[in-house]
C-alpha cells in the first residue's frame, strides 16, 4: 500500500488502522512484523534518510524507506501494535527506544542503528537482549 502525499503521522496512523482491521495486536510479534512489512510495498526507495546535518534528532520518515529504515520500522510499528500503544507519540518513543542507546542528548554515539553498533550496546538496550537472545535460542 504505496501512501501517496501524506504526512508520516497520517501514515502512522494508516499502519495501526491497518493492525485494527486484521486484529494484529492478537498475533505473535514475527506475524505483525511481517504484515507491516507488506503494507510497506510500493513505498519509495531512498538512501541516507537517516542522515541529516546539524544537531541530532530524532529523523522520522515513513514516505521512503532505505533497508535499515524498513526494519526500524516495521519492528516499531509492531511494537507499538502489540503494546496497544497506537499514537504518534507512542511510534515516536517505540523508534528513540529502538535507535538510540540512551537518549538523543548522546547524539552519534547513542545511536544503535549501525550494524556495529549493535554488539557494544546490547547491555544497555532490553530490545536488542531480547531479540538477540530470542534469535539464539530458537536457531536463527
Amino acid at each position: 500500500m504505496q501512501e501517496t502525499g501524506l504526512t508520516d503521522e497520517q501514515i502512522c496512523r494508516l499502519k495501526f488502522d491497518l493492525s485494527v482491521s486484521q486484529n494484529l495486536a492478537s498475533g505473535p510479534i514475527n506475524e505483525i512484523i511481517v504484515e507491516i512489512g507488506k503494507s510497506f510495498i510500493g513505498t519509495d526507495y531512498a538512501g541516507h534518510t537517516l542522515e541529516d546535518d546539524g544537531e541530532e534528532k530524532l529523523v522520522i520518515n515513513l514516505r521512503a524507506l532505505d533497508c535499515v529504515t524498513f526494519y526500524e520500522n516495521c519492528v516499531t510499528l509492531a511494537r507499538c501494535i502489540k503494546l496497544k500503544k497506537t499514537t504518534f507519540d507512542d511510534y515516536k518513543a517505540q523508534l528513540q527506544f529502538l535507535r538510540y542507546r540512551s537518549s538523543l542528548a548522546s547524539g552519534w554515539c547513542g545511536q544503535t542503528y549501525r550494524p556495529s553498533s549493535h554488539a557494544p550496546c546490547s547491555a544497555s538496550n532490553p530490545f536488542i537482549v531480547a531479540w538477540t537472545s530470542s534469535s539464539r535460542d530458537s536457531g536463527k
